[in-house]
């Protein structure tokens, strides 16, 4: 079996996110409310195994570098890119907690800009 965000929508905790009326801008945002699902369980969790080996945080990736690294990308087209992606995915963590009463998820390290900050 595959995670998908097409699995997560049918999970009990997408469910509770559509039914609020909660507007979404991207199905990942489904993946990642359905993994941190997974992960506030992680002992009986199906997807134990797989969540145990995702990595902890993002660090070489450049939308997750700092003012130092990103120096080093001067002149080159992943500023704008990373840019683009900030705006584009950052905004949505806030609203998606604070709309959705059903994430009360108070362990949660963000592990990515699609997955919700506690607040």
């Amino acid at each position: 079996m595959i995670m998908t965000s097409e699995l997560a929508k049918d999970s009990d905790i997408c469910k509770k996110l559509v039914a609020t009326g909660c507007r979404l801008r991207s199905t990942h945002s489904y993946l990642a409310s359905f993994l941190l699902e997974e992960k506030k369980y992680i002992a009986k969790s199906y997807w134990k195994s797989y969540i145990d080996i995702l990595p902890i945080n993002f660090d070489s990736i450049p939308i997750f570098f700092g003012a130092e690294e990103l120096k080093y990308l001067k002149g080159s087209f992943v500023l704008e890119k990373i840019a683009d992606r900030t705006v584009r995915y950052h905004p949505p963590r806030l609203p998606l907690r604070s709309a959705c009463a059903c994430l009360t998820l108070p362990h949660i390290i963000p592990l990515s800009p699609l997955i919700v900050k506690p607040l």
